[in-house]
């Protein structure tokens, strides 16, 4: 890493200024790009609301989105001199004619300017004094913030990354609840990369259900907390089920290979999100959860994801 060094008799222009700001900001982002794996941080205060084909996003700090670059970026909308954490996003013209089609909504770093002063120009007796010079506005600072918008393009999730996505049919008119369960947590980079710095998410995916599937075998490096309610833990699918359904979360402990029931997971006749219920449990380190489906399949549920949150215990952090 580097830093700026000035003389004391040094002139300071703004081209010197803006270059040692620019040396500053070089070492910010590298930081973010060495330590951390880029992604959103606290999307529990990402909140979506349709109205026809259009969807308002909130993003309301402490959201944010780590970028590949190294940016940490949050929501200040688009516009110069404006700040925003409310997006209007249009799926109007990417319903098909035809068939269906994903879309998904994404997020990507922009530059803004913001804080608007006049410069009126060296004074009277100064040596670049010009009685000719015309007074404008500029702005005092640059910041990063997010662009929302929708797209049939896949996010890399490197400098464009998934808030959700939605399966649009020909002749769709309305959005259902935007399908959030593909967004790409941030974290820590090291031997095991902990999204929120002090949670542990343990991933299920089936794509096609079938009688008494398994979602998910986790084992628990260390100790952790599932609380009660299941707190930010999630559970969505692509297809919604024709019969509600639900999913049993099983808790086995190391020392015992018979399971305790801790919660369920519901998707009711049609939901693209399933709800939890349950007590949640304190877990020792080796134990273990899965999620096991229910005797009969559905006949359309498909693409369903889980994520179990559970939070490390802090003698461990």
């Amino acid at each position: 890493m580097d830093y700026p060094q000035f003389s004391s008799t040094q002139f300071l222009d703004a081209t010197a200024l803006n270059n040692a700001a620019q040396t500053l900001l070089g070492n910010n982002t590298l930081i973010g790009s060495t330590l951390f794996t880029a992604g959103l941080f606290n999307q529990m205060a990402l909140m979506s609301s349709p109205s026809g084909l259009q969807v308002t996003l909130d993003l309301p700090s402490p959201f944010a989105v780590l970028f590949s670059s190294g940016v940490l970026a949050l929501a200040h909308g688009v516009n110069n001199n404006g700040n925003t954490q409310s997006y209007e996003v249009d799926l109007t013209s990417l319903v098909p004619s035809t068939g269906s089609s994903t879309v998904y909504i994404v997020a990507s770093m922009i530059e803004i300017q913001q804080d608007p002063f006049t410069v009126t120009g060296p004074p009277a007796g100064h040596p670049d004094y010009n009685p000719n010079f015309s007074p404008y506005i500029a702005q005092a600072t640059t910041q990063y913030s997010l662009n929302v918008m929708a797209t049939t393009t896949v996010p890399d999730n490197m400098m464009m990354f998934e808030l959700g996505r939605y399966t649009l049919n020909a002749g769709q008119t309305t959005l259902p609840a935007m399908n959030t369960g593909f967004q790409m947590q941030g974290g820590v980079n090291g031997p095991m990369a902990m999204p929120e710095l002090n949670t542990i998410r343990a991933n299920g995916f089936a794509e096609h259900p079938t009688a008494n599937d398994t979602l998910l075998i986790y084992a628990y490096p260390f100790a952790a907390t599932i609380a009660s309610g299941f707190n930010m833990s999630t559970a969505s699918c692509l297809v919604a089920p024709t019969n509600a359904i639900s999913y049993k979360v099983l808790y086995y402990s190391s020392n015992s290979g018979s399971p305790t029931q801790i919660g369920t997971i519901s998707f009711n006749a049609g939901a693209l999100v399933g709800t939890f219920t349950g007590n949640g449990t304190a877990i020792m380190a080796g134990d273990r959860i899965t999620i096991v489906g229910p005797n009969a399949s559905d006949p359309t549920l498909s693409g369903v994801a889980v994520n179990i949150v559970a939070t490390i215990n802090a003698a461990m952090m």
